[in-house]
Parts: C-alpha cells; sequence; structure tokens
C-alpha cells in the first residue's frame, strides 16, 4: 500500500474533550492515533489511550510532547488496542507506511514488546532501537503514569526527549 492509500483508508473523528483531530485506521484494530500525520517527525506511541477523566496525564504528555518544540503536523500520537502477535506485522508496517523519523514509545511494557526484549526501561531508554525491517529509529521513555510518580523518571524522560530533539534538529541540518 502507498502512501496515497494509507491515507485513503484512514476515517476522520473528533477527540471531543481535547478538540484533537483523531484518526483511526479502517484495516486494523490495533493502532490509533490522534493526527497521523504522513512523515511526521516523530510518532508517539502508548500502550493505551490516556483517558478523558486522567487529566493530570494529559497534562504530563502535553507538556512531554513541548519539550520537542515540534509543530503540530510534526507530531502523531498513537495507541494501541491489546494486539494479538498476528497484528504485530500489520503495526509494523502502518508504521513504516506513517514514516515518522523516529517513533517513542512511552513505557516499559510496550517497549518491551515491540523490542522483544526483557530489558528494564531504563536500559531500553538509554539507545536508539532498530526493528529488523522497519525504517524509523525507536526511543524509549517514561509514560505519563510512571512520570506522575516520580521526580526522578521526569529528569530522565526530560533528557530522553532533550536527546530525541537534537536527533531531529542534526536531522533537519542535513
Amino acid at each position: 500500500m502507498n502512501a496515497a492509500q494509507a491515507k485513503l483508508c484512514l476515517k476522520y473523528r473528533l477527540l471531543n474533550t481535547m478538540g484533537i483531530p483523531i484518526w483511526i485506521e479502517k484495516k486494523s484494530s490495533a493502532l490509533i492515533s490522534y493526527q497521523p500525520m504522513l512523515g511526521a517527525a516523530v510518532l508517539v506511541l502508548l500502550p493505551e489511550k490516556i483517558l478523558e477523566t486522567a487529566k493530570e496525564h494529559q497534562k504530563i504528555l502535553a507538556g512531554m510532547l513541548k519539550v520537542l518544540e515540534l509543530n503540530e503536523e510534526e507530531l502523531c500520537v498513537a495507541w494501541l488496542n491489546p494486539l494479538k502477535e498476528t497484528e504485530e506485522v500489520a503495526l509494523m508496517q502502518t508504521i513504516n507506511q506513517w514514516a515518522p523519523y523516529r517513533v517513542l514509545v512511552l513505557g516499559e511494557s510496550l517497549a518491551q514488546f515491540l523490542l522483544k526484549s526483557t530489558k528494564s526501561l531504563d536500559e531500553l531508554r538509554l539507545n536508539s532501537h532498530i526493528m529488523a525491517g522497519y525504517i524509523p529509529l525507536i526511543e524509549v521513555t517514561y509514560h505519563p503514569v510512571e512520570l506522575e510518580k516520580s521526580i526522578e523518571y521526569k529528569r530522565k524522560a526530560y533528557q530522553d526527549l532533550l536527546r530525541l530533539k537534537s536527533q531531529i534538529i542534526e536531522a533537519r541540518m542535513v
């Protein structure tokens, strides 16, 4: 499927609480996004949707995204419905079709699942990761729920986001 076809298979809805456009891929129930933009600088993946009632988690996520200093069209935030093993390939194909520069995975369990790793989040967040056969590099940091619990986690996540921001700036200079 090419980029034009991928864009056509997206269905538009409006997320009432935040006034953010939401797109849902019709062919897969696995990946749901606020705003998938083909060729976005960063695709942010969450293990599940941050609920409308979790205002503090929404504020933390918004703060995290501000650190990257990206325009709205350069950013795509998505969450996963529970994945079956058979849907993993479809998920990665969708990510490749959206062609982000980087994928930022929030949370240890999702990072371990996607990277097929048993390493801790602290180990995973130290390096960029490559998944065989897939284009974007994967960066890992803490989920907003974890950041609410610890100042130390906030500091580490901030460092992760600054590193990602500098990678984006370097890529723009090339």
